[in-house]
């Protein structure tokens, strides 16, 4: 929510310094950035015992809170900018750091629901931010997307297969990423939304989201927790299971958004198209960081912290040259390259199922349930 809620503002950003578009992306891209560079920071520390899990999170949220008021007030555009990679490294043991928590607290067979929560908030919260920004940036402009923040952060105070993972997690984040410079071009170019309207289409991301929590969640209850109770041989590939499906549908996710994102054609198809995309990809990233929390138990915070990097890494290039590929290669080429990329990540999936036993058995790291 916290780099999203910044894009329904950029155009009044634009207007009240001058800058160009490029520029203004920086907002987002810079935050996203700050977000997986912090997490090598505060990752490490969380495993040390004298620091633990606990601390960064109340000292990173002060530090956040101080930051995103200083955005909020400042006049020149380069402090700006500066102060949303201040937030990003400071909210990013929200997302390094959290999961390690929830694997230290739950026993294996509930872990993936726990999981459920975590992922589902950093899947679902980017969705928010525009819908509740799109409608208050006419009126308050775009320093509200700050203050908001404020408002959201204040009470919070209180080696090969993870590499895979790693590679196919951070093209999922760019993807999603990517949404906040095609939607517009969409929804309000092709279809003549307006800017509240605009942030509506952003709902889908939030729906589908959702379905996915609830469809996981009904199968871990009805046939993955029954057999680890029951003393059934469970192997850690067979929490890939889910995703073994689910790849298959982000190419075709993205290929129909694309294909009939047209004036011709009534914007709920392509709509449809959009939702297909964050149900999918939520079994693939919760499959994946529960494969990860169950094979590399004492590191994980670490992994976390690996993989939230080059995510966010991966997002911030994203965030750059996004609209500039969807205008050159217009709405249905630059999905029609992301679904290429996508399907290449399904013989991945694939290969770690069939053969991720082959290589834990070869790794210092392996561990049992």
């Amino acid at each position: 929510m916290g780099a999203s809620v910044y894009g329904p503002g950029m155009e009044s950003f634009m207007d009240e310094h001058g800058v160009h578009h490029a520029y203004a992306s920086l907002g987002l891209a810079l935050y996203v950035l700050g977000y997986g560079s912090g997490a090598l920071v505060f990752a490490p520390l969380s495993e040390i015992p004298t620091i633990g899990r606990a601390i960064p999170y109340p000292l990173s949220s002060v530090v956040f809170i101080l930051a995103t008021v200083g955005s909020a007030l400042t006049r020149y555009p380069a402090a700006f900018m500066f102060l949303r990679f201040i937030q990003g490294v400071f909210s990013s043991p929200a997302l390094c750091t959290g999961g390690a928590s929830i694997s230290d607290v739950f026993a294996a067979d509930v872990l993936p629901h726990a999981m459920t929560i975590w992922v589902i908030s950093c899947q679902a919260a980017p969705a928010v931010g525009p819908i509740i920004a799109a409608f208050a940036v006419p009126v308050l402009e775009y320093r509200f997307t700050m203050w908001d923040l404020v408002i959201a952060a204040t009470p919070v105070l209180v080696l090969l297969s993870m590499l895979f993972i790693n590679v196919y997690s951070s093209l999922i984040y760019g993807i999603y990423y990517s949404f906040f410079e095609v939607i517009p071009l969409v929804y309000q170019d092709m279809y003549g939304f307006s800017l509240g309207k605009m942030g509506l289409a952003f709902l889908p991301i939030m729906i589908g989201a959702l379905l996915g929590a609830v469809v996981y969640n009904v199968y871990i209850h009805k046939v993955f927790k029954p057999r680890l109770r029951g003393g059934t041989p469970v192997e850690h590939e067979e929490i890939l299971l889910p995703a073994l499906w689910a790849c298959f549908l982000p190419p075709i996710s993205l290929f129909t958004f694309g294909w009939t994102s047209r004036a011709d054609i009534h914007w709920t198809i392509p709509t449809i198209g959009m939702l297909l995309f964050p149900f999918s990809v939520f079994f693939i990233l919760l499959c994946g960081f529960v494969y990860v929390a169950h094979t590399h138990p004492q590191y994980v915070s670490s992994v976390f912290a690996a993989q939230d990097f080059t995510r966010c890494a991966f997002a911030t290039g994203t965030v750059v040259f996004a609209r500039v590929m969807y205008l050159k290669l217009r709405i249905g080429g630059g999905c029609s390259l992301l679904s290429g990329l996508m399907t290449l990540c399904i013989g991945g999936m694939l290969f770690l199922y069939h053969y991720g036993r082959w290589m834990r058995e070869r790794s210092t790291f392996k561990s049992k349930w």
